[in-house]
């Protein structure tokens, strides 16, 4: 005969449930260990950024915003001239092109008004004589310069610019490329503006 035996079944189930809790402290650890692995390789491949501090805030390395595509054809314009310096501004919004992050509410400049506001100050520099320029300014244009030079780099925009045959001063005749009436993928301009002019105006209503 089969019977039940009592101590069998104590000992079973509490063999069950020391498993169970061993089984759920594993989770636990490896939920942690996921947690910052997730953290470490994020950090090493640029999508969040630490904050500097020691209490474990990440940022995204770029907006929170998911941007549209959108097509601009290169142009002419008498737009935008060296000394159309109100045209210059209007292409930076309140608040300089800054956001305010998270709940410490961190200070961010965003890339594509940085470059515009180095465009700006080159357009600067060349309106403003030589004699009138300290060495903070000529540090301030070296800095543009070279910052200008590794977005296009970075940037690499590959579209082809049609040429067309014409004759140099010196009488050489060569293919040209003026980049005119060229078509290019781009990322919405007016969403990204509008995002940091949104949040600029939720920190001013806060603050």
């Amino acid at each position: 005969m089969f019977y039940h035996n009592d101590d069998a079944s104590r000992g079973r189930s509490l063999l069950l449930e020391y498993m169970a809790l061993l089984i759920l402290s594993i989770l636990g650890m490896v939920q942690v260990m996921v947690k910052t692995h997730f953290a470490e390789s994020n950090l090493a491949l640029g999508n969040v950024q630490s904050d500097g501090s020691d209490n474990g805030t990440y940022y995204p390395s770029s907006l929170p915003l998911s941007v549209s595509q959108a097509a601009m054809e290169f142009s002419p314009t008498e737009k935008y001239a060296l000394n159309a310096s109100a045209d210059w501004a209007s292409l930076i919004p309140h608040g300089q092109g800054w956001v305010q992050l998270g709940k410490e509410r961190q200070p961010f400049a965003v890339s594509m008004y940085h470059q515009l506001h180095c465009l700006n100050g080159l357009r600067v520099a060349l309106r403003t004589p030589k004699t009138s320029r300290s060495p903070q300014f000529n540090s301030h244009t070296n800095h543009c310069f070279n910052y200008l030079r590794q977005l296009l780099l970075c940037k690499a925009d590959t579209t082809l610019e049609p040429t067309k045959i014409t004759q140099t001063g010196d009488g050489k005749v060569r293919a040209a490329a003026s980049g005119d009436n060229v078509v290019h993928v781009c990322r919405n301009w007016v969403q990204i503006r509008r995002f940091v002019e949104e949040n600029m105006r939720d920190y001013w209503r806060e603050t």
